[in-house]
């Protein structure tokens, strides 16, 4: 199974700190990432608290992504 996990927080947050298995794609752009995720079977996404996440899933689900998608919530509780 090919998985992404996502981080949606701005470019600026991502650089004061990042999970290391994550990869940088602003709420703000998500929409310009759709044929890159088309590729995956599971995007898993985090922010600084899972809100923005929510939104992030809705842009992506409104854009025909069908793959399964977890909001993990704040990047600092993952693990790699």
């Amino acid at each position: 199974m090919k998985q992404i996990t996502i981080d949606v927080r701005t470019q600026e947050e991502w650089n004061e700190g990042h999970a290391p298995c994550t990869t940088s794609m602003p709420l703000s752009e998500i929409t310009s990432f759709i044929e890159t995720l088309k590729q995956y079977d599971l995007i898993k996404l985090v922010c600084r608290s899972g809100n923005r996440v929510n939104q992030a899933i809705a842009i992506l689900k409104e854009s025909g992504l069908k793959m399964p998608m977890e909001n993990l919530g704040a990047w600092e509780n993952i693990t790699c």
